[in-house]
């Protein structure tokens, strides 16, 4: 999120090597990176991606999908109570599906 105010930074974290002086070339067309938080199931990751406002990707590998509404709503709500427009706060959903000619 860093990259998307300056065009280098320096930064250290838990899970992975340091940045430093890091930088993303060529810089994007859009105004921003997109950044999108994979959520698979816990309220605390929609919300943390509501509250940072940008998009989350639900990864739905079984059961009913209808199951992962709270999520969006648990999202939104914290992405709006942070500040976010509607606009910003996008969802998308990833799921396995098998395709063929016929049922058979």
């Amino acid at each position: 999120m860093q990259l998307n105010k300056k065009e280098r930074v320096t930064w250290s974290g838990n899970f992975r090597p340091p940045l430093r002086n890091a930088e993303i070339s060529p810089r994007p067309i859009q105004e921003k990176v997109p950044i999108w938080i994979g959520v698979g199931g816990t309220p605390e990751s929609a919300v943390r991606a509501g509250r940072f406002g940008v998009g989350m990707a639900l990864a739905i590998l079984g059961g009913d999908p209808l199951r992962f509404k709270p999520l969006v709503d648990l999202y939104r709500k914290a992405g709006m109570e942070a500040g976010h427009s509607p606009e910003v706060l996008k969802v998308g959903v990833t799921g396995h599906s098998f395709i063929a000619e016929t049922t058979q």
